[in-house]
């Protein structure tokens, strides 16, 4: 339907991620299928499934410990963080990747105590 680079671009603009503005676009496609035209109702649905995917966003952001890290890029990325240093990756190249890929910059030392605070077990963390 979208090329990878529009998808991000589209993400992007509505604050989602690639996974969360596929899922938002799959359901929607899905809700405006059940009839036969789109009426106003059901596009303004569609603000409401936006609203869900954030929703759930929320709550998993909610359960980790950000014990002194007022970082807004660590809090935005912390789940892709997570999954970077289980895959085995250090902080160092964790914060490389999030500069390429995201034109972010979080220092080292804040994702080293970002991935201390969880407690996970990965090559560049402690284990709690």
């Amino acid at each position: 339907m979208f090329t990878d680079t529009k998808k991000a671009k589209y993400a992007r603009l509505i604050g989602l991620s690639i996974e969360e503005f596929q899922e938002f676009t799959l359901r929607l496609i899905h809700h405006l299928n059940k009839g036969n035209l789109p009426t106003q109702n059901r596009l303004i649905q569609g603000f409401f499934i936006l609203e869900n995917i954030m929703e759930k966003r929320a709550e998993k952001v909610k359960e980790f410990d950000y014990k002194g890290i007022r970082n807004i890029y660590i809090k935005k990325y912390a789940v892709e963080i997570l999954n970077l240093s289980q895959e085995g990756l250090g902080s160092q190249r964790i914060s490389n990747h999030l500069k390429i890929n995201h034109s972010v910059s979080v220092s080292r030392s804040t994702i080293q105590k970002f991935i201390n605070n969880q407690n996970t077990v990965g090559r560049g963390a402690k284990n709690g």
